[in-house]
């Protein structure tokens, strides 16, 4: 056993694993000479950690020659070599047969118990025969429970177990077969077939920009360890690889570029902690990349009107709001390096819709999101013809289709496999823009969380006068002195939201807080009708109907370059009566 070159290797199998404290023989410039030459792996035998010892057994006994082993196939100490072959981590997990996934333990040397030197007691199952068709197995489970594994806690194994097409999983003493037909264990006598895919996973062959899967990607990652913090969108460009090809442009630090806005609008679900920046990688404040903890992805979902019209999907067809640009987002590799314009095209195209979903009495005052004529033959997609009618009693609209030959339906067209080929530097960690600002204070808030696994602190947003004017969500659970110096808020980007279709899992805190709704109702100079009490948010929220706000940064300065601290909500009628001030940013 040795090690070779990967060009020799058409087929072969890859190793996912935890490193944890164990360092056992890895590859490095030094001793590349000596594991290229024939049984140099024997030699070095007890130093190799049992979790490879044992890959590297069953992959000889299931007949195959090549195991991928990132210790082993990466030269640890070559920096520019490890940075492209992590640039290809998509591929080699991709194009393994499969990979072995070593789910249990600590650390590289727990093994694959039950294969190579790794013993295990089975536990068999017991099946009651009630009749020649009908039989009952009783088994204990062996359910793979994420939570309790180091393994689905690591940010590294997050896109080695979701990147390849067929995994074989040791777990608790037991080994078990995913692939996109079928998933079945040892431990019970047929195969589950899987009826539908994951949402959070990548086995897709979809070739429109899924926003909605890259935000169930990004909450699922961002909340895991890195021994390295620098490491974060290396342990994530995998994932970015292998769906960058539906995104137009790519990414911009793990922020999709054609829904640009909505990316921005990332909250944290609990504290987050500030990556920290050194001469090899900067992390930028405008990205979750630069933080370290659990994100909450659903405002940013929230702008974003699934396309696909499902019969039987687990996607939402409820949507209530809009997001529209107030800027033009350029990115830089440094303060004074060429700017290059980011493509945040999804309102464009979102503006092809046609016709309404919803019979929402407010849907006349959506302008904005109203059909705009356009040539779409350009885009390769189809229209019907005829306005059809929408499941689970939805009115009807004119649809589009990819292809006269395929019956699934979206309610406006978007690019379609439009994406580039290879991810975007890491060294773009700037971004510049010209907006708006104004000047505002932090309060203590009535507005409760959407969700009681929200552990950060909301505050609400006053002016000079006291009154309330936003919400807005901090990284800490520490609330900050209230009343002190006024905080600096730039816009980012105007929503619109239709309350008359609000439900309580919306991501919009004030909406549902009766004090804030009064306040509105106050800036428009309307009055309540009789019978109608301030304490009936539902009421309150029929009156204010479309409710229009800015999404702002609290920012901070340093060096003549700003840094988002937080980002919040305020009202349109709120933010306008400030005249706020132009400025230019440059955000890093």
């Amino acid at each position: 056993m040795s090690i070779t070159d990967m060009a020799h290797c058409d087929t072969y199998l890859a190793l996912s694993y935890v490193w944890g404290s164990t360092r056992g023989l890895n590859l490095q410039k030094q001793n590349l000479a000596d594991l290229l030459m024939p049984r140099s792996l024997n030699h070095h035998w007890p130093q190799i950690p049992r979790t490879i010892r044992d890959a590297i057994i069953l992959t000889a006994k299931l007949g195959f020659r090549y195991l991928w082993v990132d210790a082993l196939c990466i030269v640890q100490n070559d920096k520019e070599g490890k940075m492209r072959d992590i640039e290809r981590m998509a591929a080699i997990y991709c194009k393994a047969q499969f990979t072995i996934v070593a789910a249990g333990g600590n650390n590289a040397d727990h093994g694959l118990t039950g294969a190579g030197e790794s013993p295990r007691s089975l536990c068999h199952q017991i099946i009651l025969r009630f009749s020649p068709s009908a039989e009952f197995i009783i088994y204990p489970s062996q359910t793979l429970d994420e939570s309790a594994t180091k393994y689905f806690q690591r940010a590294w194994t997050f896109q080695e177990y979701r990147l390849p097409n067929r995994l074989l999983v040791f777990f608790n003493g037991t080994a078990s077969w995913k692939c996109r037909r079928l998933e079945c264990s040892e431990g019970l006598m047929g195969p589950r077939q899987m009826l539908h895919l994951p949402r959070n996973g990548l086995k897709s062959d979809s070739t429109w920009p899924n926003f909605t899967q890259y935000t169930d990607l990004v909450a699922a990652y961002n909340g895991r360890e890195l021994s390295y913090e620098g490491d974060s969108l290396s342990a994530f460009s995998g994932v970015l690889e292998a769906i960058q090809h539906q995104f137009p442009s790519g990414f911009i630090q793990a922020l999709p570029e054609f829904y640009f806005d909505l990316a921005l609008l990332w909250q944290p679900r609990k504290p987050l902690r500030r990556r920290p920046s050194d001469l090899d990688f900067a992390t930028p404040s405008w990205s979750w990349i630069g933080w370290s903890g659990s994100l909450d992805m659903r405002y940013c979902e929230h702008g974003f009107e699934h396309p696909i019209l499902p019969l039987h999907s687990d996607y939402s067809t409820s949507w209530s709001a809009m997001c529209h640009p107030v800027t033009d987002w350029y990115k830089t590799t440094g303060p004074f390096d060429k700017r290059y314009p980011v493509n945040n095209g999804y309102i464009m195209y979102h503006k092809l819709r046609v016709g309404r979903v919803d019979n929402s009495p407010n849907q006349d005052k959506l302008k904005e999101t109203q059909f705009v004529p356009s040539d779409i033959t350009e885009t390769g997609w189809h229209v019907s013809k005829h306005f059809e009618k929408w499941p689970k009693g939805r009115s009807e609209a004119q649809l589009y289709y990819r292809s006269p030959l395929i019956s699934e339906a979206f309610s406006y067209p978007l690019p379609l496999g439009q994406g580039p080929k290879m991810v975007q530097s890491q060294k773009i960690t700037y971004l510049h823009f010209s907006s708006h600002r104004a000047w505002f204070f932090v309060t203590e808030s009535s507005v409760k969380a959407v969700s009681s696994r929200i552990t950060c602190v909301t505050v609400s947003i006053a002016d000079a006068s006291g009154q309330l004017v936003g919400v807005m969500r901090l990284n800490s659970t520490d609330a900050p002195n209230f009343g002190e110096a006024p905080c600096e808020l730039v816009a980012i980007s105007r929503s619109t939201a239709d309350l008359d279709l609000f439900h309580d899992r919306a991501p919009l805190e004030e909406a549902s807080d009766t004090a804030y709704l009064m306040q509105i109702i106050t800036f428009r100079g309307m009055r309540l009708p009789l019978g109608t009490t301030p304490d009936d948010y539902r009421a309150l929220q029929k009156i204010v109907g479309i409710y229009e706000y800015y999404n702002v940064l609290w920012i901070e300065w340093e060096n003549g370059i700003a840094y988002r601290k937080a980002l919040g909500r305020i009202c349109k009628e709120a933010w306008e009566a400030q005249d706020p001030e132009k400025i230019d940013v440059l955000l890093g």
